[in-house]
């Protein structure tokens, strides 16, 4: 039994694994570039949409990771500095536990390989708009994640 499954129409289905793990060139592309900056990157954050969600390790599992705790200080307090602008709550915790199992993301990659303070948001909205955000909710939504942010790399340069 393979470890993939080709899901959705075939090699252009936005499900596609690749053939192999790492094959396809975006993912060589990204793995060659994170090892080239691997000895000083503490903190890898990953932005996609929606759902307002800040999650961490692991994606594949839901055994905690080692720094699950120290991770989910950290995205407390950067959700609750979120909210702090326009009220917008973000759910947090470990992505198989937060939203679903997620083998082969970019979050679990990175920690694995020893990035220590791993985060992926999940932005604006819960579903009415979807990945179609309307253009007066880009700007807010920037702000707010960007106290977010600012939160996550305080709180990891405090832990040296």
């Amino acid at each position: 039994m393979s470890l993939f499954r080709i899901s959705g129409p075939g090699l252009c289905g936005d499900g596609f694994p690749g053939k192999t793990p790492a094959s396809e060139p975006e993912t060589e592309g990204l793995i060659k570039y994170l090892h080239s900056i691997l000895e000083r990157t503490k903190v890898y954050i990953s932005f996609h949409s929606f759902s307002q969600l800040l999650m961490y390790p692991w994606g594949y599992t839901g055994t905690p990771v080692a720094n699950d705790q120290r991770l989910g200080e950290i995205a407390k307090r950067a959700a609750e500095r979120l909210k702090s602008l326009y009220g917008i709550k973000y759910r947090t915790g470990p992505i198989a536990t937060t939203i679903y199992r997620a083998a082969g993301t970019s979050l679990d990659y990175v920690h694995d390989a020893g990035v220590k303070y791993p985060f992926v948001f999940e932005l604006r909205d819960v579903g009415v708009h979807g990945f179609a955000l309307p253009k007066e909710l880009i700007v807010p939504t920037a702000h707010e994640t960007f106290e977010a942010v600012k939160v996550i790399l305080e709180e990891a340069q405090k832990d040296g």
